[in-house]
């Protein structure tokens, strides 16, 4: 159980899922929770610990630690935590490191959810006739993907291509002449607009928001918790059953 006094949050079982620290993430996150009838439950200041609650009180209260998106698959493998919620190109470039450095994955994807329909793109100039991935060959390509986009070209047979890496921005350097092509998440296309890009329709990873868990074995409580934590959050016929009982019970509370 977690107190309800301000003071430090213990959690009530083992299995532990990472929550989005930044605004932008954690938005995309509550999409996911909330109508399925969950809450979180914020860290105290300056620590990471807290909570995932369930309204309708079917499950107990999930340990959780608040961190970027980009640590939730390290912290994954180090046995930090067990599940998050983050997009599905966050999963395919970490696990794509990991199988190139000949080391096992540390997570896999448990369920897709309905939010997030962004895409892992191959993006060009405007006025580009590239459109197929043998035209890539000899091109300087800038991407924060670059597992990803190296595991993506040997499969399509483009082995002449030069990947640079860059932490974000990617749109900018090709404004600026340092690489000829970018891949990049695109959502709305207004940012590779803005520096006289196309999103084209060679698609890495459709980067929608998915439910991924470590490889290892959580042990049994844990693994059901798991089970029903997936099943509540990936059915709308749950997430709205879910719903109503809240609502049932915020009208008895004002009888």
């Amino acid at each position: 159980m977690y107190s309800n006094d301000n003071q430090a949050l213990q959690p009530a079982r083992d299995l532990i899922i990472a929550i989005p620290a930044k605004e932008r993430p954690m938005k995309a996150f509550k999409a996911a929770v909330v109508p399925a009838g969950f809450s979180t439950v914020p860290p105290l200041s300056r620590r990471t610990e807290g909570a995932l609650h369930d309204e309708t009180g079917a499950l107990p209260d999930v340990g959780a630690r608040f961190i970027r998106c980009s640590d939730a698959m390290e912290r994954m493998r180090l046995g930090g935590i067990d599940v998050a919620i983050i997009g599905r190109d966050v999963v395919a470039e970490f696990n794509a490191k990991a199988v190139r450095n000949g080391q096992p994955v540390a997570g896999v994807v448990a369920a897709t959810l309905p939010q997030s329909a962004c895409k892992l793109t191959i993006a060009v100039p405007e006025e580009s006739n590239i459109t197929c991935p043998q035209d890539l060959a000899g091109l300087r390509i800038v991407t924060s993907y670059p597992a990803t986009l190296a595991t993506w070209l040997e499969e399509n047979g483009v082995d002449n291509a030069t990947i640079i890496e860059a932490e974000g921005g990617v749109e900018s350097y090709v404004a600026d002449g340092l690489a000829d092509v970018a891949c990049d998440v695109v959502e709305s296309g207004n940012t590779l607009r803005a520096h006289n890009l196309r999103p084209t329709q060679m698609v890495l990873v459709d980067s929608t928001a998915v439910i991924v868990r470590a490889t290892r074995d959580l042990g049994a409580k844990n693994e059901k918790l798991l089970e029903a934590l997936v099943t509540r959050l990936q059915k709308p016929a749950l997430r709205n059953a879910a719903r109503e009982k809240r609502s049932a019970g915020s009208m008895l509370a004002t009888v």
